[in-house]
């Protein structure tokens, strides 16, 4: 739960410096990760001085597109901040784009299914950068005020994230709000630690780091300490990347040329810790080396995959954007901060305040297995069982929780829809809530007769006040049917609520059926912690050693593309004996950064027939 409380008190920033550092801090941004481009995922080191190749023009970096992506989201919709529509971000703006922990977040949103559960079902890059790398647009808006950029930056990265994949980007929000009024590396570090929990794995990280470089003041040295307690065959892994990260800047000694080809030269997700690094030099002295700029120019370069988008046309006029926004950001939370705002603000659109009880919206746990449904005109969120997905023919339970902004209660009449085949008993149908206040029902749902297991499964909330009715869609998932076959042939069947699962030691066959619309190729990945072979309909496709297990379609080792027949297929997994171990099996479109496809259904081995 959101402790509330006072900001950091810092020295006035007056309006012309506050608007050079928010420029300082996105020319940074684009610099850094123009200089790590060429080299992301390579996780060897290297020596580094300048662009190897020299741009012509800034590259392209979802670092900054999702800023620009968040921030029109902001205007659209209005105050306050909120996880549900940023979702908006992974169903309208992004296409052929999703890699790591951005796959499960666009095809969770595209099934309804909202944050925060949109960021950990089914997501095995929870802790990935993905993140942290859109820190700078809640730090601009919210300067000197670390605390409540870090709330900001909480509500965005729980639409893909989870556990330290969230506490990253709160991380770097507070550091960077702070860095306006604070040039001590030392305490810009405390100031991100003020605002994650102090038992996770990314504060520990933080804090050997910080240890790890007081002690040996040597980059390469503490790079491998740092290795060696949190290493990770993932190159995108948050608490390697964002260490890697703090090291930079503490051994920049206030240098920007230090901080990125520091950052860069560590090698990993090198646009990334470049882009962040250059983003915090930037705001603590925006006066950045031409021989930084010139080359990249101010150009606004989006990657191609954003669609649906008006973006500014320079990365200038997205900064005046972004100081509009944050002085309205400001009024509407009636924060006091350290920063006067300048007199001659862009005109922006920005839609009113949608409730003005945002601590409503934002008293949520990061561990809550939970989606918010509706905001208007009450703030509906669906809780969802430990598995997220429901079991068939079990009774799964679910919660509704309900919180009536209004200043009069509220009297309440619900109901909720389900697909016709499915049961469903809710007791309480009426509910009195408050004024201000939350209350919450629970509902049972046993899903049956399902022998073919849709992505989307529908159900629809009806809440009724005062005469008028509003409703809310959600996605409720199901489990994937497997039959696991041990050496004796014995069988069993395996409902796994999710495409990853464990298999026990020994050697096993499992086996199950999916369903293709048409004729048509795919991306899958098949891989685990154990050796495994992949057939469809009875034809080899895949072997996997076992020993590089990242699912993840656009990685080596574990994608191949085949080609599915209409209607039904047999797909059937073997494992030699061995220790038990987890297995991974995903469906993607062929695109660059393969999308999870969606409209491959599973069917239980008792309906497996010919279309």
């Amino acid at each position: 739960m959101y402790v509330w409380g006072n900001y950091i008190s810092m020295e006035l920033l007056n309006s012309e410096n506050y608007r050079k550092k928010v420029h300082g801090c996105f020319a940074g941004k684009t610099i850094g990760g123009t200089l790590g481009m060429p080299f992301e995922g390579d996780i060897s080191t290297r020596e580094i001085s300048y662009y190897d190749p020299v741009p012509q023009k800034m590259l392209p970096n979802d670092d900054l597109d999702i800023q620009v992506i968040n921030l029109e989201i902001l205007l659209r919709t209005g105050f306050p901040v909120c996880r549900y529509n940023l979702g908006e971000t992974w169903k309208h703006h992004i296409s052929d784009f999703a890699p790591d922990e951005y796959g499960p977040a666009r095809s969770n949103h595209k099934n309804m299914i909202y944050a925060p559960a949109s960021g950990t079902f089914r997501n095995k890059f929870t802790n990935g950068m993905g993140a942290a790398i859109r820190s700078e647009l809640w730090a601009c808006l919210m300067p000197c005020n670390p605390k409540f950029a870090a709330l900001l930056a909480r509500e965005d990265a729980s639409t893909d994230h989870g556990g330290d994949g969230i506490y990253a980007e709160m991380f770097l929000a507070a550091v960077e709000s702070a860095a306006f009024c604070e040039k001590n590396i030392l305490k810009l570090i405390d100031a991100g630690l003020q605002n994650i929990p102090r038992d996770s794995r990314l504060y520990a990280a933080v804090s050997d780091t910080v240890r790890f470089w007081d002690e040996e003041r040597n980059l390469m040295k503490v790079r491998g300490l740092i290795l060696n307690k949190y290493y990770s065959p993932n190159w995108t892994d948050v608490i390697i990347n964002l260490s890697f990260i703090v090291l930079s800047l503490l051994a920049a000694e206030g240098s920007f040329d230090k901080a990125v080809c520091g950052a860069v030269s560590l090698g990993y997700d090198t646009d990334c810790t470049g882009a962040t690094a250059g983003a915090v030099m930037g705001i603590i002295n925006p006066d950045i080396d031409e021989r930084w700029k010139k080359p990249i120019g101010d150009g606004l370069v989006l990657t191609s995959s954003i669609i649906n988008m008006h973006e500014p046309r320079s990365v200038s006029e997205f900064c005046e954007t972004v100081i509009a926004a944050a002085a309205a950001c400001r009024e509407y939370y009636d924060q006091s901060t350290a920063v006067e705002f300048p007199g001659d603000l862009k005109r922006i659109s920005l839609a009113p305040p949608w409730t003005d009880n945002y601590k409503a919206v934002y008293d949520w746990d990061e561990n809550s297995n939970e989606s918010i449904i509706m905001t208007k005109p009450f703030l509906a969120r669906l809780i969802y069982p430990k598995s997220t997905a429901s079991y068939p023919n079990t009774k799964n339970i679910y919660g509704l929780s309900i919180t009536n902004y209004s200043p009069s209660d509220a009297e309440l009449e619900i109901s909720i829809s389900a697909p016709d085949s499915w049961l469903l008993n809710l007791k309480d149908t009426r509910v009195k809530i408050n004024a201000g206040k939350t209350a919450g029902i629970q509902f049972e749902l046993i899903p049956q007769r399902c022998e073919k297991r849709c992505p989307l499964n529908i159900i629809t909330v009806n809440i009724t006040s005062n005469n008028m009715r509003f409703s809310a869609d959600a996605g409720v998932p199901v489990t994937i049917p497997w039959i696991a076959a041990d050496e004796n042939g014995t069988e069993k069947a395996v409902e796994s609520p999710a495409p990853f699962f464990e298999v026990p030691d020994g050697k096993y066959t499992y086996k199950t059926y999916i369903k293709s619309p048409a004729k048509k190729r795919v991306r899958i990945t098949a891989c685990g912690t154990r050796p495994s072979r992949l057939y469809i309909n009875g034809s080899l496709k895949h072997e996997h050693d076992g020993k590089h297990y990242v699912p993840a379609f656009h990685r080596d080792g574990g994608s191949f593309d085949t080609e599915l027949e209409n209607g039904i297929n047999e797909i059937t997994v073997e494992f030699d004996d061995y220790v038990r171990g987890e297995f991974f099996l995903g469906f993607g479109t062929l695109y660059f950064c393969t999308q999870w496809d969606d409209s491959i259904e599973y069917i239980r081995r008792e309906a497996a027939f010919d279309v």
